[in-house]
């Protein structure tokens, strides 16, 4: 899902650029800013991500 959110393409793409350097993708093409996963603005993902969260 990260590769079809248009705000995480052009972090992907100034990140390869050297122009995002907080940014970073591991082993698997995760996108990720600071170590942390980046999430897609994506409201049933999200939502689905929190309540995930919430239950454990």
């Amino acid at each position: 899902m990260q590769v079809e959110d248009s705000e995480l393409k052009v972090k992907r793409e100034l990140m390869t650029k050297g122009k995002e350097t907080d940014f970073e993708s591991d082993a698997s093409g995760m996108l990720q800013y600071k170590g942390r996963v980046c999430v897609p603005h994506d409201v049933e993902l999200r939502k689905s991500i929190l309540e995930g969260v919430t239950q454990e």
